[in-house]
């Protein structure tokens, strides 16, 4: 039996219910938004930032299979839903810590 690393088994899981944000699965288009929340700067620890990434990917994931999506399509409806998960996940960090 060989060791995987988190993001192997996640990698694995995408398209399921199982996938925990933290592989990448989405088109070209979206890696800006998904790879990160916002360029400006909070005044939390980097392992609560993970958590709020990896919660707005998940969200996204599981909306993608929701709306019968493919997960790493281009379309309107793609744009809207992260679009709608970043705004949530931005105001996140704003609850979570001070923007310095």
């Amino acid at each position: 039996m060989s060791y995987q690393t988190p993001y192997e088994i996640d990698r694995a899981a995408i398209g399921t219910r199982a996938y925990n944000g933290r592989a990448f699965f989405w088109a070209h288009e979206y890696k800006y938004e998904l790879r990160n929340i916002t360029s400006d700067s909070y005044e939390i620890s980097d392992r609560k930032y993970d958590r709020i990434l990896r919660k707005m990917r998940r969200r996204v994931h599981a909306d993608f299979l929701v709306f019968g999506l493919p997960l790493d399509g281009v379309s309107g409806r793609h744009r809207q839903i992260v679009e709608y998960h970043q705004m949530i996940a931005k105001l996140e960090l704003e609850l979570s810590g001070v923007r310095s």
